[in-house]
Parts: structure tokens; C-alpha cells; sequence
């Protein structure tokens, strides 16, 4: 599913080419710190009824300079004909075991049913 694989989303009765469009994603603020919060929003519509599975991801070059991402789970819905369904939310951005936080420049996109959208740019600033 992080990986945005599209059979594994068809098993689950999510299209890959879902009749979907998403407005640009707008960032609260575009530089950070370790432990802001990355405030984020953006609007799905679909021209037909589609079931939507959505997940944030997060992409930056690690110091060994190979890309890294952290995939995380949004939301599921129904995403219905006329409706706008609101996707937001409030990340914290913070290290964990497996992902570490660092100054530099970052990118987060949304992925419907496994197909990415364009990306915005944000920075973190060193502490």
C-alpha cells in the first residue's frame, strides 16, 4: 500500500485510475522546526461514486544521499459526484526510531489509491 502498488490496492476495491481530481496542496508554512507541526490541506472530487484510500508522503535526501520516504495513512472514504471531500491535517513533525528529523529540504504529497499527486517543498531549519 506505501508503496502506492496498484493490485494491491485493486484487491481491496480501490481503482488506481479512479476519476478523481485534487486541488494543490496548501502548507500552513513552508519552514519548520523538529517538533512544529506540518499543517497541510488540500480537496478531492470525483466525477462518480469511487472509494478513496489516501496516505501522506513525506520525501527527503538522507545524508547518505538516497531518497528516503515516510508513507502515512490520511484517511479512507467514499468520495462521491458533486462533493468536495476536505483532506486535512495537523503532522507533527518529529524523529522517531525508524525516521530522523533533519535540517534540509523536504517534499509532501498526497497518494490516492495509490497514485501520487504533485508535491509541495517545505524546509526544516536547524533547532
Amino acid at each position: 500500500m506505501k508503496e502506492g502498488w496498484p493490485p494491491a490496492y485493486a484487491i481491496l476495491g480501490y481503482a488506481h485510475d479512479a476519476p478523481i481530481t485534487l486541488t494543490p496542496l496548501i502548507l500552513e508554512r513552508t519552514e519548520l522546526r523538529e517538533g512544529d507541526t506540518l499543517d497541510f490541506s488540500a480537496a478531492l472530487t470525483a466525477t462518480t461514486t469511487a472509494p478513496v484510500h489516501v496516505m501522506i508522503v513525506i520525501a527527503t535526501t538522507g545524508q547518505n544521499g538516497r531518497p528516503r520516504e515516510k508513507v502515512s495513512f490520511l484517511r479512507r472514504a467514499t468520495a462521491k459526484p458533486g462533493q468536495e471531500l476536505r483532506l486535512v491535517k495537523a503532522h507533527p513533525l518529529r524523529s522517531t526510531a525508524r525516521w530522523k528529523v533533519a535540517p534540509g529540504s523536504y517534499s509532501l504529497a498526497l497518494q490516492v489509491n495509490g497514485r501520487r499527486f504533485p508535491a509541495v517543498a517545505f524546509t526544516v531549519l536547524s533547532p
